[in-house]
């Protein structure tokens, strides 16, 4: 039994639809991926100037992390624990040279406008917009927030382990 041509054409569109919904869903998840990292190394760079403004490191850093962690559990849920803010605070110290600094304008040029508030991520991480629309080879962070939780001690060790050997990071 053959296919008509109307069935082959649907085979087609349809073919064609499933793969536009597939691309779009892994678009997505991408997306959400790099807004996680990128959040979360905005939260570590956060604590990390936080606690450089001059408090004691140890206990008042660890008081600051349990405050925060119970704050932003009690409203946003799962994923802000003690132990998570501080891969946060890590992940930040570890790939901070990652993303360039915001770069001065020459003296004469103005400063672009603000990005109106619907694109800024409600009200957070202007500059993630554009870097999860770049190509992921333009990518800062590829992995997702998992995988550089995975890595994180590992980084650390060998940073120290050059540090040992003499070499400047």
């Amino acid at each position: 039994m053959s296919q008509s041509p109307q069935d082959t054409a649907y085979t087609q569109l349809y073919a064609h639809i499933r793969q536009l919904v597939l691309d779009a869903r892994q678009a997505v998840s991408r997306a959400v991926d790099t807004c996680q990292v990128m959040a979360s190394f905005e939260i570590g760079r956060h604590i990390v100037e936080h606690e450089q403004q001059g408090a004691q490191r140890a206990e008042y850093g660890k008081q600051v992390l349990k405050e925060l962690a119970h704050q932003l559990t009690g409203e946003f849920g799962r994923g802000f624990s003690r132990s998570n803010l501080e891969y946060m605070r890590k992940f930040f110290l570890i790939y901070r040279d990652r993303l360039p600094e915001k770069s001065q304008m020459p003296s004469g040029k103005s400063q672009p406008a603000p990005p109106h508030k619907s694109q800024m991520l409600s009200g957070i991480l202007p500059e993630a917009v554009p870097i999860v629309q770049r190509p992921v080879a333009q990518m800062p962070f590829r992995l997702g927030w998992s995988q550089y939780v995975f890595l994180i001690p590992a980084r650390r060790a060998k940073h120290r382990h050059m540090l040992r050997m003499g070499y400047d990071l």
